[in-house]
């Protein structure tokens, strides 16, 4: 705990707790007067009396068998002490909220000799007295604010509904008396509509109403998403990479000091990475040949790999493939959305699921096998298949007729249909399908070198298959190799995901505020210069490397349509700036503590 203390994320939040507001400003706004000061007290130097948490039915029978159960503590219910209160509730009727040390809350009678102890008084937001005047007045206040694409007549005959009340009063509103001018129109506006959509964000985290709040404050993003290991724990290998930092996005810093060089860029190339030694999987084969699977010597080694064996596990993978590849792609996320990661992939390789389904159901495809750089499926990443056919001869005349100048056995041909360039080459019995050419590439010189350097010859994959390996029963394999966990939390994979990260934000940024500009005048054509002037974006907001199209989609340069974002591969990182370097050294910090 005293380490714990001392950390210095620790103390940055500890000293949080001081200031606590969060609902201040909202608050303010509802009540009619300044809500200031700490709506919760700390409670500093709280004991916490562990206890060892019994296994479950399931543990202890798990256990029986071998298996070493986890040691798990907690606080019993009996021994639970105060650890924080609420010192502004919000009405005055002898209660506040307790957060107690088992980590339940309960709303209790204040006790005054904890308050004496802590030296805290309590201030509700709504006194008795407010609340008594607030009971007796005969009306309430309402302000109406309106939006119109078009002249007005000179009274409107409104009609107004209450839901709590369940009443309905009509009235006329005379566009005729003295207009009070407006400083901030919009302001008052999004006021407004947020009476509305307020409850939506506080019960979600959606992009575009977190960018419409703006100033509101509502619905703040969570900086520590990202840390999710779920799509290795859904894969395989958990125990490898549990309570790791593999996924986590990393974060910009501010930097403290500046020199003459601070703007200078920096070669990506000469910034290191995690250094752990690997185990010596070579003195553990002890001169054993050890487990062979011919698809994975046509893998890079530093990739992550899928061994399917019946190509009836594709289909079934992709009966369920929202799950599947979203559970891969959501540790950026933490989410396991259907983001249509089955079509979007699908039509990268110019195919259809009607057309996968014929050629599984063809009998043509014996086994295959895939392989990814990276698990960031959802924001976008290259797709390379192999597949071991029955008939390359039938196979090899089929795609003849979609191309007849190009002979498969020795060339590679682009895929007819694909969303974007995708490639396909036959090399004997096995057939190769790949959203990058350089991808492709790489599996067709491993082909032609026998493997040589690939993932299936290296020491830790044969090794590994001698303790997991392939039966007739299998089918499915997925294996993170060491050098493609490496890969992952290289700089250039996690700068390269940095700033793709920052730039989705940019564009989403932009497309809700193109969406606010369309919602107050349905006929407007904005572009981002439009947007500046007419105060949907800051004045300084930088964007050469966006615009919107008429449709209101933001296309970007660098990473194209949210949508359909680029690849870190053909993205590269070549040099960085000092604030990525200083971001990516906290991570490696982190990662190797």
């Amino acid at each position: 705990m005293q380490e714990l203390a001392e950390f210095q994320q620790s103390k940055q939040r500890s000293v949080s707790w001081s200031s606590i507001n969060h609902n201040s400003r909202e608050l303010s706004d509802l009540f009619g007067k300044q809500i200031e000061g700490a709506c919760v007290h700390l409670i500093p130097n709280v004991q916490f009396s562990l206890a060892k948490q019994p296994l479950s039915p399931r543990e202890e029978e798990r256990a029986r068998n071998g298996y070493q159960t986890p040691v798990r503590w907690l606080v019993p219910r009996e021994k639970r002490r105060p650890l924080a209160f609420e010192i502004q509730p919000l009405v005055d009727d002898g209660k506040h909220w307790i957060l107690y040390t088992d980590g339940t809350s309960e709303r209790v009678q204040i006790d005054n000799d904890l308050l004496k102890q802590t030296g805290q008084t309590i201030t509700p937001l709504i006194s008795k007295q407010e609340r008594k005047v607030a009971n007796e007045r005969k009306t309430i206040p309402y302000q109406l604010v309106a939006l119109s694409d078009r002249p007005l007549p000179q009274t409107l005959n409104i009609q107004v509904h209450n839901h709590v009340l369940n009443e309905t009063r009509e009235f006329t509103w005379n566009l005729r008396a003295t207009r009070q001018q407006l400083l901030q129109p919009r302001d008052v506006l999004m006021n407004a509509r947020f009476t509305i959509w307020g409850p939506y964000l506080r019960h979600s985290s959606g992009t575009v109403f977190r960018n419409w709040s703006n100033k509101f404050n509502i619905g703040r993003e969570n900086r520590r998403q990202g840390r999710s290991t779920s799509a290795f724990s859904i894969l395989g290998g958990r125990a490898a990479v549990e309570e790791t930092l593999q996924m986590q996005v990393l974060d910009t810093v501010e930097r403290h000091e500046e020199s003459a060089n601070a703007n200078e860029p920096i070669d990506i190339n000469s910034i290191e990475g995690v250094k752990v030694n690997s185990h010596p999987f070579k003195e553990m084969l002890a001169g054993r040949r050890g487990g062979q699977l011919e698809l994975a010597k046509c893998t890079p080694y530093d990739r992550f790999f899928v061994y399917l064996g019946k190509p009836a596990t594709v289909e079934r993978m992709l009966d369920v493939g929202a799950p599947f590849l979203a559970s891969a792609g959501a540790a950026f996320t933490g989410n396991a959305l259907n983001y249509g990661l089955e079509k979007r992939y699908l039509n990268r390789l110019g195919m259809t699921r009607e057309q996968l389904n014929t050629i599984l159901k063809s009998g043509l495809i014996r086994e295959l096998a895939l392989f990814c750089p990276d698990l960031f499926l959802i924001d976008g990443t290259e797709l390379t298949v192999i597949a071991k056919v029955e008939q390359p001869v039938l196979l090899n005349g089929l795609f003849k007729l979609l191309n007849p100048a190009v002979e498969l056995s020795d060339a590679i041909m682009e895929m007819p249909g694909a969303d974007t360039a995708a490639f396909v080459a036959l090399r004997g019995n096995l057939l190769f399908l790949s959203t990058n050419r350089n991808e492709l590439k790489k599996a067709l010189a491993l082909h032609a070198n026998d493997g040589k350097n690939s993932l299936g010859e290296s020491d830790e994959f044969r090794y590994m298959l001698t303790k997991l390996g392939i039966t007739e029963k299998t089918r499915g394999y997925a294996y993170f190799s060491d050098p493609f966990v490496r890969n992952l939390v290289g700089p250039k994979v996690k700068l390269g995901q940095l700033r793709r990260v920052l730039a989705k934000r940019q564009m989403e940024h932009l497309t809700a505020c193109g969406m606010l500009a369309r919602i107050d005048d349905p006929q407007s054509t904005m572009d981002v210069q439009q947007l500046k002037a007419n105060g949907y974006l800051p004045a300084d907001w930088s964007n050469q490397d966006f615009r919107l199209d008429e449709t209101g989609v933001v296309h970007s340069k660098t990473y194209g349509t949210l949508s359909n974002m680029r690849t870190l591969t053909a993205a590269p990182v070549q040099t960085i700036t000092p604030e990525e370097a200083e971001a990516y050294a906290e991570y490696l910090q982190n990662y190797s503590n």
